[in-house]
């Protein structure tokens, strides 16, 4: 439910469903209307159809897509956090529709870029005698650098939490299969196409170390 007395519509109330049963929908509705003075602005099962006022209900629908199943928290959290980010983005001065646009992009980009369908450019640098520098460039933007040496291995930025499988078999493909060797693994910075991945790719029995540093 989402009500601004102060926007564009002080006098509007939105409410938005998500059921697998639509009948119970129309239940409802004809509940309400034989008690209530209301005016249906949109109906639209699909979430296709929903005027600018409401994208992010919109938005909130294709992101579920997006992450299936097991994704439904997500969305309801962001929806109840809306109002502060669309506020928050427009004190930017940014287009919160396009923002959220670009963010199904590329989660569609993402999605359709693991298992078979991954793929990096990779650099190696000799740093030093036994020193091998590792440049792994991954789908969706942000590198994922490792460091060999003899006795360990150290991983700077991870990549998206998507990856995991992909990185763990593209590192074992260019030798490194022996996942006790990486001690460590440092993040940059927190943003999901550095550190999203960190959590999947430390190993468990090094769990005495911060997961990521």
């Amino acid at each position: 439910m989402d009500f601004d007395d102060t926007g564009r519509h002080p006098d509007r109330l939105v409410v938005s469903l998500s059921v697998e049963d639509s009948s119970r929908v129309d239940d409802l509705l004809n509940a309400l209307m034989s008690c209530y003075r209301m005016e249906i602005m949109e109906y639209d099962t699909t979430g296709n159809r929903l005027d600018d006022t409401v994208f992010y209900v919109w938005f909130a629908q294709k992101l579920r897509e997006l992450l299936g199943e097991t994704g439904d928290d997500y969305p309801l959290h962001l929806l109840q956090d809306i109002n502060h980010i669309v506020q928050e983005l427009m004190n930017l001065g940014k287009d919160p529709k396009e923002v959220f646009q670009s963010v199904l992009a590329t989660g569609r980009t993402l999605q359709q870029t693991i298992g078979d369908r991954f793929y990096a450019d990779v650099q190696q640098f000799r740093i030093a005698q036994d020193t091998v520098l590792h440049c792994f460039q991954r789908p969706g933007g942000g590198n994922v650098f490792l460091i060999f040496t003899p006795g360990e291995a150290v991983m700077v930025d991870t990549g998206y939490g998507i990856y995991h499988q992909d990185i763990s078999r593209m590192l074992s493909y260019y030798g490194f299969s022996d996942t006790s060797l990486l001690h460590r693994i440092i993040i940059t910075h927190g943003d999901a196409d550095h550190a999203g991945g960190a959590g999947y790719l430390m190993p468990v029995h090094s769990c005495n170390l911060p997961p990521w540093r």
